[in-house]
């Protein structure tokens, strides 16, 4: 038994397409299990997605931890919970992209709010960010640059990961407008290239993936059904207006990319490996 588990561990280690795919459709499956079918009876709609949320989040995290402690790549995928190598850069995720969500909070009707509802959200974003970060920069860019450090530099490694997470986006298309699916691809890759260098240089995805997570909170702060709908147009079908949408989304979220570029410009896989 134990040979087998290690010929099926050196399999993988050794086949990056394998692992790659195995990375991606394990994530695809998870997320597409319908946990909160089991709650919808005693839960409202959105309490029961939120606490499928929490569960998809916790099996990516158990899963993905897992993967990284059998490929032995703990070090360098960042999951020592008490380790930060660069604190002084924590303040980036802050500055930007989370100020980028700030308008999404002005206007809401804190009155009407319902606070474990708001927990609950708040909850279900930090479990997504934190499966996100540890599963495609924590298992996926780790083991990429541990497999070509002597072939790509660092940037094009953490470029490479951002565009699986990017694509994996695409799965929305059956929850949402495409033109959203649209969005969502474009800053899925910036933020990728930004939390990949982040990791590069703070050693630890836990505290990214709360970052991530509440940055998602704050975008989605608009739809938590404590603030009025005044716009029932939410879609563009135009292919002038995609277009503009996606120069928009671009231009936006194009800073993260420059950021990204400026913490790896003097990193190499070397240095990342050591």
């Amino acid at each position: 038994m134990i040979l087998s588990h290690i010929r099926v561990r050196d399999f993988f280690l050794n086949n990056s397409i394998a692992s790659i795919s195995a990375i991606v459709v394990i994530n695809f499956l998870v997320i597409k299990i319908p946990f909160e079918k089991i709650f919808l009876n005693n839960s409202s709609i959105e309490t029961s997605k939120n606490i499928g949320r929490i569960i998809h989040g916790l099996i990516l995290i158990f899963f993905s931890i897992t993967i990284i402690k059998i490929f032995s790549l703990s070090k360098l995928a960042g999951v020592k919970l008490f380790h930060i190598k660069r604190p002084d850069l924590l303040f980036l995720p802050i500055v930007y992209p989370m100020s980028l969500g700030i308008p999404n909070l002005f206007g809401l009707e804190l009155n009407q709010a319902n606070w474990v509802s708001i927990f609950l959200a708040l909850l279900a974003m930090i479990s997504k960010g934190l499966a996100e970060e540890v599963t495609f920069r924590g298992l996926l860019q780790t083991y990429l640059i541990s497999k070509y450090a002597s072939r790509l530099s660092i940037l094009q490694i953490v470029c490479i990961s951002a565009s699986f997470f990017a694509l994996m986006h695409i799965i929305n298309i059956s929850r949402y407008e495409y033109v959203d699916v649209i969005n969502q691809v474009i800053g899925a890759f910036f933020f990728g290239v930004f939390f990949g260098a982040m990791l590069i240089k703070t050693a630890n995805v836990f505290v990214l993936g709360v970052f991530h997570g509440c940055i998602n909170f704050v975008f989605k702060a608009g739809s938590l059904g404590i603030k009025p709908d005044l716009d029932n147009d939410r879609y563009l079908y135009s292919a002038s207006e995609i277009l503009s949408v996606i120069v928009k989304y671009t231009l936006v979220f194009s800073p993260l990319l420059l950021i990204g570029i400026l913490l790896l410009r003097k990193s190499n896989t070397k240095a990342t490996l050591t």
